[in-house]
């Protein structure tokens, strides 16, 4: 029976290595339906959450539990490789909609797309990066 409200994917495990550019920051967002997990393998990021941020390296570990607001950057100037794990499919569901090929030319993200994607898939899009 549909109660309504978010699908919590129990025994799922989702895994997604991502080559990110340096500068690159994720919106402000909260995971409605799955914890979040961000493993540096190359380059670092800081993941930020309301009591602060955190400045992960090659090597590093972080987690982000569901429903609370959170957001992370790219540091340096170079990309970071990440492994970005998740405890259910509705994250990377939402990737592979709004992803575009390698190959494509750079363009600003339709937010209206990724708003409504975003959406469907259980995240909340909150607004920018505190600073």
């Amino acid at each position: 029976m549909d109660q309504g409200g978010p699908r919590i994917d129990r025994g799922h495990f989702s895994l997604i290595e991502q080559v990110i550019p340096a500068g690159f920051e994720s919106p402000w967002h909260m995971h409605r339906s799955e914890d979040e997990s961000f493993y540096v393998l190359e380059g670092q990021m800081s993941v930020i959450f309301e009591d602060g941020r955190r400045l992960l390296q090659a090597g590093d570990f972080a987690f982000g539990p569901r429903n609370v607001p959170h957001g992370f950057r790219i540091e340096g100037d170079q990309s970071a490789r990440i492994l970005l794990m998740t405890t259910g499919s509705d994250f990377t569901d939402f990737i592979a909609e709004t992803s575009v090929p390698s190959n494509a030319p750079p363009a600003a993200p339709d937010m209206t797309l990724l708003m409504a994607a975003a959406e469907r898939h259980n995240i909340a899009i909150l607004g920018s990066l505190p600073r």
